[in-house]
């Protein structure tokens, strides 16, 4: 959710053209993979991306909930906006995990 609230934020609102967000989501490595992007301005040249609240609050959360395997990128797109990658591992076989929603 910060990353979304993220994209509309620091992407979209900032656009003086409409734009959008969009949420995907794949299998990847026995987990899933979210790919959260923007048509925002995004920066260009390799300019470094502040790590505000929302990014923070996510790689605490992976790293509270999914010690191993769990990862966070963010990277600017060379056709505007920004692009964030989830990693999320699966539970299945963990101890005291069923895999299963709550």
């Amino acid at each position: 959710q910060p990353l979304v609230e993220n994209a509309i934020l620091h992407g979209i609102a900032k656009s003086a053209v409409p734009g959008c967000v969009t949420v995907t989501s794949r299998p990847a490595n026995g987990g899933i993979e979210l790919c959260i992007r923007d048509t925002g301005n995004g920066k260009h040249g390799g300019t470094t991306i502040a790590e505000g609240r929302g990014l923070g609050i996510t790689r605490q959360r992976l790293a509270a909930n999914y010690p191993r395997g769990a990862g966070l990128s963010v990277q600017s797109l060379d056709e505007g906006g920004f692009e964030a990658r989830l990693i999320v591992p699966s539970t299945a076989g963990v101890e005291g995990e069923d895999g299963g929603a709550s």
